[in-house]
C-alpha cells in the first residue's frame, strides 16, 4: 500500500523536526555528553589513554566547554602531564568553570609533583571537605610525599587511603612499589596481588608483580603475568617482560621476536607507557634487552647498534656499557671498547662507595650528610633518579640543608641544555644555598 500525501507530510514533518532536535542538541554540546560520561568512568578504572580519548572526542563535539577541560585538565594531570593539565585548567577558568573544581585540580597537580611547601592546609582541608574525591586527593599527597623521600609518612596517608577506600587496588599498588624500593621483594608480591584481588586488570599491578617474580628467578610465572596484558594498551612494555623471561627460559629466539614486535612501536609511545605503568624510564631498557640477546646469538652488528642507541639515550647505563664494550672487543675495536671498560671500572669502585653508604644510611636513617653523600653518589655513578629522591628526602627533614642544595643546583645547572626547567630550579636551589638562614 502506497503512502497517501498525507502520510507523506507527516514523515517529513517528523524527519525535519527530528534534525531539528538533533542540531539543538548538538548546537547545546548534548551529544558530548556521552563520551564524556564515558571518559569520567574510564578515569575511575584509571584507563588514562581511554579517558583521554573520549574527552577529546567530547571536546570534538561540543568545543569550549568548561566542564570538558576540566575533565582533560585532570586526565593531563593523573597521565603526569603537567603543563597540559595547566593550559586545560586556565582555559577551564576562562570558560567560567567551577572555581572551586579548578583550584582543587590546581593543588592536587602542585602536590603529587612534590611541591608541598605552603598547600599543607589546603590539602587537608580537600580530604575534610570533599570525601567523595578522597582517594585522588590520598594518591597526589602520597605520590608529593614519595617524590619529597618522605617514605613513612607517604606510607601513614596511603594507610588512611587504604582503610577508608577499601575497594581501591591503588593503595596496595603503592605499598608494593614502596616495598620494592626497600628490596622486600616477598612484601611487594603481597601487595600486589592484593591490588590485582581487587582489580585483576589493574595493569600497574601486574606489571609490578611480574617485576617481583623476576627478581625471585620464577620465571614462567612471570611470563604468564605479562601475558595477560597483551591485550592491552600496554601490549609493547609487556612483550619486553615476557622476553625478558623467555630468554632466560632459554627460549631465545622467541625472545627475539617479542624484542622486535615491542621495538616497531614508536619510541617516544613506548616510553609514555612505560611512566603510566610507574616502569623504570630512565634507560632505554629495550635497547639494551634487544643488544644484549643480539649478543647473546652471535649477531654481533645488531647487539652493538642495539647497544649503541641505549648509550646514547643515557650515558650513564652501566650494564649497556659493559655489554658495548664486549660486543666492541669482540670485532676488534678494542680503542672504543676501552673508552667503555675504563668508564665502567671508575664506576664500579664508586659503587663500593655507594653500597658501603647504604649500610651507613640503614643504621643511621637521620643522618642527613650521609643521606646527601648517597644521593650524590648515585648522581654521580647510574641513576638521576635515585640521587633525586634521596637529597629531596634530605631537605623534607630539613629544609635548609645549605649542602644539599648547593649539590642540587649544580646538578640542574648541568642539566639546563636537557631540560629548560632546570635552568629555574639550579637559581632557586642556589639562592637557598646562599640565603642568610643558612
Amino acid at each position: 500500500m502506497k503512502p497517501t500525501s498525507r502520510t507523506k507530510r507527516w514523515l517529513l514533518l517528523a524527519s525535519m523536526a527530528l534534525i531539528s532536535l538533533l542540531f539543538l542538541v548538538w548546537s547545546l554540546g548534548g551529544l558530548a555528553w556521552w563520551p564524556r560520561n564515558l571518559a569520567q568512568q574510564a578515569l575511575v578504572q584509571r584507563d588514562y589513554t581511554a579517558a583521554a580519548a573520549w574527552a577529546r572526542q567530547a571536546a570534538q563535539l561540543d568545543h569550549d566547554n568548561a566542564d570538558t577541560e576540566l575533565l582533560l585538565g585532570r586526565i593531563e594531570r593523573k597521565l603526569g602531564h603537567r603543563e597540559e593539565s595547566q593550559r586545560h585548567l586556565r582555559w577551564a577558568a576562562t570558560l567560567g568553570g567551577d572555581r572551586e573544581r579548578i583550584r582543587r585540580e590546581e593543588l592536587l597537580g602542585q602536590a603529587q609533583t612534590g611541591e608541598l611547601d605552603g598547600i599543607l592546609p589546603d590539602l587537608h582541608r580537600l580530604l575534610i571537605q570533599h570525601s567523595e574525591d578522597g582517594a585522588d586527593i590520598c594518591e597526589a599527597y602520597a605520590n608529593g610525599l614519595l617524590v619529597n623521600g618522605q617514605v613513612d609518612e607517604a606510607l601513614a596517608i596511603i594507610e588512611q587511603w587504604r582503610q577508608a577506600f577499601p575497594s581501591d587496588p591503588q593503595p596496595d599498588n603503592l605499598r608494593g612499589r614502596i616495598a620494592e624500593f626497600r628490596n622486600r621483594t616477598n612484601e611487594a608480591e603481597r601487595h600486589y596481588r592484593a591490588a590485582l584481588a581487587k582489580q585483576p586488570r589493574h595493569f600497574p599491578a601486574l606489571f609490578g608483580l611480574g617485576r617481583t617474580l623476576i627478581e625471585l628467578n620464577r620465571w614462567s610465572e612471570a611470563l604468564d603475568t605479562y601475558q595477560a596484558c597483551l591485550r592491552s594498551p600496554f601490549a609493547a612494555p609487556a612483550q619486553l617482560g615476557m622476553a625478558r623471561c623467555l630468554s632466560n627460559l632459554e627460549r631465545d629466539k622467541e625472545a627475539l621476536q617479542r624484542l622486535h614486535e615491542a621495538a616497531a612501536q614508536e619510541r617516544d609511545q613506548f616510553r609514555e607507557s612505560l611512566r603510566q605503568l610507574g616502569e623504570p624510564t630512565e634507560y632505554s631498557t629495550l635497547d639494551f634487552e634487544l643488544g644484549a640477546l643480539e649478543a647473546k646469538l652471535g649477531h654481533t652488528d645488531a647487539a652493538i647498534a642495539a647497544l649503541e642507541r641505549a648509550v646514547k639515550f643515557n650515558p650513564k647505563h652501566r650494564q649497556a656499557r659493559y655489554q658495548l664494550a664486549l660486543a666492541l672487543n669482540t670485532t676488534g675495536r678494542t680503542a672504543e671498547a676501552q673508552v667503555h671498560f675504563d668508564w665502567h671500572l671508575k664506576i664500579e669502585q664508586q659503587l663500593t662507595e655507594r653500597d658501603r653508604q647504604h649500610d651507613v644510611v640503614q643504621r643511621h636513617p637521620r643522618d642527613l650528610d650521609a643521606r646527601l653523600r648517597l644521593g650524590v653518589l648515585y648522581l654521580e655513578t647510574d641513576s638521576n633518579e635515585a640521587g633525586l629522591f634521596w637529597l629531596r628526602g634530605v631537605l623534607a627533614e630539613d629544609p635548609r640543608h645549605r649542602a644539599t642544595h648547593e649539590a642540587l643546583a649544580a646538578y640542574f645547572a648541568a642539566q639546563v641544555d636537557a631540560n629548560p626547567e632546570a635552568g629555574r630550579l639550579a637559581r632557586h636551589h642556589h639562592e637557598l644555598a646562599n640565603s642568610r638562614e643558612n
